[in-house]
């Protein structure tokens, strides 16, 4: 499995592996580290084996039996929690993981995100790498800060949420959360339209996503303007994208995109 065809699957699959094992487990940090661990796995397997039918399920299984094997070691109670997931039925399994399939579950991770006990940066960061699964590089790019400190404010996000229970609360209107769920998506579709390192400019794949999860966002919620504002933004700025390079490549300043 190449690099590009891992980034690809990262943001792909992730939210709805995360999800899943979230309202399974309640345990966020947990829960992206076996996701984590389920992707290297992949990376270690695939290019020999071959890409799985449904890499989605193949990624939740994989993470799962990581999660319970960890949380096998943390004591009776949660041994017990062990054998009850043991004792399920294999069609169960079946068709949960065929829920997981079908469903896309980004916003609702996006959300999840959003927890109250962190700042609004804090959110919008762990969104970016939970949701989007942007690296910590282009984190720190968006918010011109060291590499080092987009990995530390990621790390204390999740000392947060560890003192807060190591769970998230679900917010009590639909769009109590709204402001940092729209930070997030106008930040990682910049990180597409306007990439800071490599050849191309673009990161149309990036992109592309941001403005999916803006269609689910304002379906979601119609009458909210900012919304709808948001996702008029990114089309507005996605038509005008073809004339901000000529031919050769060079940039084109905005006032001849205009002519």
């Amino acid at each position: 499995m190449t690099m590009t065809t891992g980034e690809d699957v990262w943001r792909r699959e992730t939210p709805h592996v995360l999800a899943a094992l979230m309202r399974r487990f309640g345990d966020f940090a947990a829960c992206e580290d076996a996701v984590q661990e389920a992707l290297f796995d992949a990376s270690r397997q695939w290019p020999s084996t071959g890409v799985p039918d449904k890499p989605r399920g193949w990624l939740l299984r994989v993470a799962s039996r990581r999660l319970i094997d960890t949380k096998r070691q943390d004591g009776a109670r949660l041994e017990r929690e062990r054998r009850v997931f043991a004792r399920e039925r294999p069609d169960e399994s079946s068709i949960a993981e065929a829920a997981v399939e079908d469903r896309d579950a980004s916003l609702e991770v996006l959300v999840l995100c959003c927890h109250p006990s962190l700042s609004p940066d804090a959110q919008v960061t762990l969104a970016l790498r939970a949701v989007h699964g942007l690296s910590t590089e282009q984190i720190a790019a968006l918010y011109f800060i060291p590499t080092a400190t987009a990995g530390q404010r990621i790390s204390r996000a999740k000392t947060t949420i560890d003192g807060d229970g190591r769970h998230f609360p679900r917010p009590s209107t639909a769009n109590e959360r709204l402001p940092a769920m729209l930070h997030a998506l106008y930040l990682m579709y910049t990180a597409g339209h306007s990439r800071p390192n490599g050849d191309d400019l673009f990161d149309r794949n990036v992109t592309f996503e941001a403005i999916r999860l803006a269609r689910l966002l304002h379906a979601a919620l119609p009458d909210e303007t900012e919304t709808a504002g948001l996702l008029a933004l990114m089309l507005l700025s996605e038509a005008r994208r073809p004339g901000r390079r000529t031919q050769s490549g060079e940039l084109v300043t905005l006032r001849n995109q205009e002519h």
